[in-house]
Protein backbone atom coordinates (compact mmCIF):
# COMPACT_ATOMS: atom_id res chain seq x y z
CA UNK A 1 0.00 0.00 0.00
CA UNK A 2 3.05 2.25 0.99
CA UNK A 3 4.30 2.09 -2.46
CA UNK A 4 1.32 2.44 -4.58
CA UNK A 5 0.95 5.58 -2.20
CA UNK A 6 4.24 6.56 -3.28
CA UNK A 7 4.52 5.81 -7.10
CA UNK A 8 0.73 7.36 -7.59
CA UNK A 9 1.33 10.72 -5.60
CA UNK A 10 5.32 10.80 -7.71
CA UNK A 11 7.27 12.13 -4.45
CA UNK A 12 9.80 10.47 -3.45
CA UNK A 13 11.20 7.29 -0.71
CA UNK A 14 11.93 10.17 1.70
CA UNK A 15 8.27 10.34 2.57
CA UNK A 16 7.47 6.71 2.99
CA UNK A 17 7.18 7.55 6.97
CA UNK A 18 4.24 9.87 6.59
CA UNK A 19 2.79 7.46 4.25
CA UNK A 20 3.09 4.25 6.04
CA UNK A 21 1.36 6.59 9.20
CA UNK A 22 -1.23 7.51 6.72
CA UNK A 23 -1.80 3.85 5.31
CA UNK A 24 -2.38 2.68 9.05
CA UNK A 25 -4.34 5.26 10.09
CA UNK A 26 -6.93 4.40 6.66
CA UNK A 27 -6.63 0.65 7.75
CA UNK A 28 -7.71 0.97 11.08
CA UNK A 29 -10.82 2.66 9.66
CA UNK A 30 -11.63 0.16 6.92
CA UNK A 31 -13.40 -3.35 7.54
CA UNK A 32 -11.67 -6.32 7.05
CA UNK A 33 -11.86 -10.15 5.81
CA UNK A 34 -12.14 -11.57 9.08
CA UNK A 35 -14.86 -8.91 10.88
CA UNK A 36 -17.53 -6.44 9.25
CA UNK A 37 -16.05 -4.03 12.06
CA UNK A 38 -12.97 -1.76 11.50
CA UNK A 39 -10.42 -1.51 14.78
CA UNK A 40 -11.62 1.97 15.18
CA UNK A 41 -14.81 1.09 15.74
CA UNK A 42 -14.19 -2.13 17.75
CA UNK A 43 -11.91 0.53 19.93
CA UNK A 44 -14.21 3.09 20.42
CA UNK A 45 -17.39 1.89 19.97
CA UNK A 46 -18.60 4.17 17.33
CA UNK A 47 -18.74 4.55 14.03
CA UNK A 48 -15.38 6.62 12.01
CA UNK A 49 -16.04 9.52 9.77
CA UNK A 50 -14.64 8.80 6.54
CA UNK A 51 -15.99 12.09 4.56
CA UNK A 52 -12.84 14.23 5.64
CA UNK A 53 -10.23 11.49 3.79
CA UNK A 54 -8.32 13.00 1.07
CA UNK A 55 -5.80 11.60 -1.19
CA UNK A 56 -2.54 11.31 -0.25
CA UNK A 57 0.09 13.31 -1.73
CA UNK A 58 -2.27 16.08 -3.28
CA UNK A 59 -2.02 19.54 -3.61
CA UNK A 60 -3.31 21.80 -1.26
CA UNK A 61 -3.67 26.16 -0.30
CA UNK A 62 -3.59 25.85 3.15
CA UNK A 63 -5.24 29.46 4.78
CA UNK A 64 -3.24 30.81 7.48
CA UNK A 65 -4.85 31.56 10.79
CA UNK A 66 -3.93 34.72 12.98
CA UNK A 67 -1.08 35.49 13.47
CA UNK A 68 0.42 33.30 10.42
CA UNK A 69 -1.39 35.18 7.72
CA UNK A 70 -0.11 38.59 6.08
CA UNK A 71 -2.00 41.44 6.81
CA UNK A 72 -1.38 41.98 2.65
CA UNK A 73 -1.09 39.21 0.10
CA UNK A 74 -1.87 36.04 -0.86
CA UNK A 75 -3.68 34.29 2.45
CA UNK A 76 -2.50 30.97 1.66
CA UNK A 77 0.60 28.84 0.83
CA UNK A 78 0.98 25.95 -1.61
CA UNK A 79 1.49 22.27 0.46
CA UNK A 80 1.18 19.24 -0.34
CA UNK A 81 -1.22 16.85 1.64
CA UNK A 82 0.84 13.93 3.80
CA UNK A 83 -1.11 12.78 6.30
CA UNK A 84 -3.50 13.36 9.45
CA UNK A 85 -3.43 14.44 13.04
CA UNK A 86 -3.83 12.14 15.62
CA UNK A 87 -6.71 12.72 18.13
CA UNK A 88 -7.99 15.58 15.83
CA UNK A 89 -9.13 16.78 12.43
CA UNK A 90 -6.31 18.51 11.40
CA UNK A 91 -4.23 17.61 8.17
CA UNK A 92 -0.54 17.48 7.76
CA UNK A 93 1.07 19.56 4.81
CA UNK A 94 4.54 19.73 3.80
CA UNK A 95 5.41 23.07 2.72
CA UNK A 96 6.49 24.15 -0.98
CA UNK A 97 6.73 28.02 -0.49
CA UNK A 98 8.21 30.21 1.97
CA UNK A 99 6.66 32.59 4.18
CA UNK A 100 7.09 35.38 6.76
CA UNK A 101 6.21 32.83 9.71
CA UNK A 102 6.43 29.25 7.73
CA UNK A 103 9.57 28.26 6.13
CA UNK A 104 9.59 25.51 2.69
CA UNK A 105 10.32 21.79 3.53
CA UNK A 106 8.95 21.69 6.78
CA UNK A 107 5.59 20.42 8.02
CA UNK A 108 2.12 21.93 9.29
CA UNK A 109 -0.95 20.83 10.84
CA UNK A 110 -4.12 22.69 9.81
CA UNK A 111 -8.08 22.62 8.91
CA UNK A 112 -8.31 25.02 6.98
CA UNK A 113 -7.57 24.17 3.51
CA UNK A 114 -8.68 23.68 -0.05
CA UNK A 115 -7.55 20.19 -1.75
CA UNK A 116 -6.92 19.75 -5.51
CA UNK A 117 -7.20 15.84 -5.47
CA UNK A 118 -6.02 15.89 -8.89
CA UNK A 119 -3.08 17.53 -8.99
CA UNK A 120 -0.03 16.11 -7.73
CA UNK A 121 3.91 17.10 -7.05
CA UNK A 122 6.50 15.17 -7.97
CA UNK A 123 9.62 15.69 -5.96
CA UNK A 124 13.02 14.47 -6.81
CA UNK A 125 14.57 11.60 -5.40
CA UNK A 126 17.37 12.15 -2.27
CA UNK A 127 19.54 9.20 -4.07
CA UNK A 128 19.87 11.22 -7.38
CA UNK A 129 21.19 14.20 -5.64
CA UNK A 130 23.69 11.89 -3.99
CA UNK A 131 24.39 9.85 -7.45
CA UNK A 132 25.41 13.22 -9.00
CA UNK A 133 27.43 13.92 -6.23
CA UNK A 134 29.43 10.44 -6.23
CA UNK A 135 29.65 10.94 -10.14
CA UNK A 136 31.49 14.41 -9.09
CA UNK A 137 33.47 12.54 -6.32
CA UNK A 138 34.64 9.78 -8.62
CA UNK A 139 35.49 12.32 -11.36
CA UNK A 140 38.12 14.35 -8.57
CA UNK A 141 39.20 11.17 -7.46
CA UNK A 142 40.34 10.03 -11.12
CA UNK A 143 42.19 13.64 -11.71
CA UNK A 144 44.10 12.98 -8.75
CA UNK A 145 45.11 9.42 -9.28
CA UNK A 146 45.78 10.71 -13.19
CA UNK A 147 48.16 13.33 -11.45
CA UNK A 148 49.46 11.05 -9.28
CA UNK A 149 50.66 8.79 -12.02
CA UNK A 150 53.16 11.50 -13.64
CA UNK A 151 55.60 11.53 -9.81
CA UNK A 152 58.60 10.37 -10.17
CA UNK A 153 59.29 7.03 -8.09
CA UNK A 154 61.76 7.97 -4.97
CA UNK A 155 65.70 6.81 -5.97
CA UNK A 156 67.01 3.98 -4.12
CA UNK A 157 69.87 4.34 -1.85
CA UNK A 158 73.41 2.69 -3.73
CA UNK A 159 74.66 2.35 -0.48
CA UNK A 160 76.37 -0.78 -0.19
CA UNK A 161 74.96 -2.98 3.13
CA UNK A 162 77.51 -5.05 4.77
CA UNK A 163 76.89 -7.95 6.60
CA UNK A 164 76.54 -7.70 10.63
CA UNK A 165 79.77 -8.70 12.47
CA UNK A 166 78.87 -10.72 16.09
CA UNK A 167 82.77 -11.53 16.54
CA UNK A 168 84.35 -14.39 16.57
CA UNK A 169 83.04 -15.97 19.20
CA UNK A 170 79.54 -15.75 18.32
CA UNK A 171 77.98 -19.67 17.95
CA UNK A 172 74.99 -20.67 16.21
CA UNK A 173 73.20 -24.01 17.26
CA UNK A 174 70.61 -25.29 14.92
CA UNK A 175 67.85 -27.39 16.57
CA UNK A 176 65.44 -29.95 14.71
CA UNK A 177 61.76 -30.95 16.43
CA UNK A 178 58.91 -29.64 17.63
CA UNK A 179 58.25 -26.23 19.25
CA UNK A 180 57.80 -28.34 22.41
CA UNK A 181 61.12 -30.38 21.66
CA UNK A 182 62.96 -27.11 20.91
CA UNK A 183 62.06 -25.44 24.33
CA UNK A 184 63.04 -28.23 26.55
CA UNK A 185 66.70 -27.85 24.60
CA UNK A 186 66.64 -24.09 25.41
CA UNK A 187 68.39 -25.10 28.74
CA UNK A 188 70.96 -27.21 27.45
CA UNK A 189 71.51 -25.38 24.64
CA UNK A 190 72.54 -22.29 27.08
CA UNK A 191 74.49 -24.70 29.80
CA UNK A 192 77.11 -25.99 26.70
CA UNK A 193 80.65 -25.55 27.78
CA UNK A 194 83.44 -24.13 26.10
CA UNK A 195 85.34 -26.85 24.39
CA UNK A 196 88.75 -28.01 26.58
CA UNK A 197 91.80 -26.76 24.66
CA UNK A 198 94.28 -29.17 26.59
CA UNK A 199 94.21 -32.68 27.90
CA UNK A 200 94.04 -31.80 31.51
CA UNK A 201 91.06 -29.41 30.59
CA UNK A 202 89.58 -31.95 28.97
CA UNK A 203 89.93 -34.38 31.99
CA UNK A 204 88.69 -32.02 34.29
CA UNK A 205 85.46 -31.26 32.22
CA UNK A 206 82.21 -32.97 33.89
CA UNK A 207 81.27 -35.04 30.83
CA UNK A 208 84.90 -36.93 31.07
CA UNK A 209 82.59 -40.10 31.14
CA UNK A 210 81.15 -39.42 28.01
Amino acid sequence: MVNSMLSYSGLSEGFWGEAMLTACYILNRTPNKKSKNNPYELWCKKVPNLSYLKVWGCRAVVRLTEPKRKTLGDRGIDCIFIGYVEHSKAYRFYVLESNESVSVNTVIESRDAIFDEDRFTSIPRPRDTFHQSSSKSATQAEDVSGGASSVPEPRKSTRARKAKSFGSDFQLYLVEGTRNETISQHQYCFNIEEDPKTFSEAMASRDVHF
